[in-house]
Order: C-alpha cells, then structure tokens, then sequence
C-alpha cells in the first residue's frame, strides 16, 4: 500500500483559493481616478468694454475634489457623503452610500479654476464609495464597491 501525502494539494488549494478571492475582492473593489489635469479653451460669451483686452491662461487645471449625482449630472443632484470623518495624519475619509433603487450614480471630477467637470456613469452594481483627501480636498484615493 503506497501512503500518500495529502498536505501539498490541501496547501495549493488554500493558496489558490486565497488568490481567487484576492482577485474577486479587487474587482469589486475597484479603484478609480480622475484625470489629474485638464486643459481648457475658455472664451469670453459677449463683446469687452471699450479698451479691455481678454488674454486666456493655457496653464492646466488640476483636480481640485469629486462629487457624486444620484441620476445625470444635468439634473443637479448632488450627493452629500454619508460620512466625513479623519484619518491617519492629515487625511480624511469620505463615505457615499447608495440606495438600491436602480437610479445610476455618476462621479464628478472637479477641476480648480473652471466651470468644466468630468463625469462618468458608474457601474449600477455600485453600493458606497470612500474618498481619502488631504488638506485643502487634495484627492488621494477613491474606490467604489
């Protein structure tokens, strides 16, 4: 009778099980960014004042906070966090937490210096949101389950 030895399958198996349910947690745990700049070609809607003179500043426009909307951004309907509450160090983090209602939530990337935000619809599946922030609402990290 040849005795085997069940430990290395039992060891591959819980190696593989951790790394699949590593995975599964990245998933749903997905990170997302805004684009760190944006240029922006601004132009003035109406005639200058006689001797005025418009120069437009090229420099970028750096991301200055995010915002989410419960629906289309057109409709205004800014979500408040569920919670804001400090960190480690300087830091801290904001919680959204979304209704099961089936509305989709969209995220508002805001940028210093003009009117211009990005959005982008975020998957329907997604439950809450955590925004880690520094000083002056410099983002540093944002997830969405």
């Amino acid at each position: 009778m040849v005795k085997r030895n069940f430990l290395p399958v039992a060891v591959a198996v819980a190696v593989a099980t951790s790394l699949v349910a590593g995975l599964i947690n990245q998933a749903c745990a997905a990170e997302l960014s805004c684009p760190s700049s944006i240029s922006v070609n601004e132009s003035l809607a109406a005639a200058l004042p006689d001797g005025w003179t418009s120069h437009v500043d090229t420099s970028p426009r750096y991301l200055q906070g995010v915002t989410f909307f419960d629906d289309n951004p057109e409709k205004n309907a800014s979500l408040a966090p569920t919670s804001d509450k400090a960190s480690s160090g300087n830091e801290r983090i904001a919680q959204w937490r979304f209704g099961s209602s089936g509305v989709p939530v969209w995220l508002g990337c805001r940028y210093e210096g003009t009117h211009v935000m990005l959005t982008r619809q975020l998957p329907i599946s997604s439950k809450e949101c955590r925004l880690v922030y520094g000083p002056g609402g410099i983002v540093r990290k944002l997830s969405c389950d």
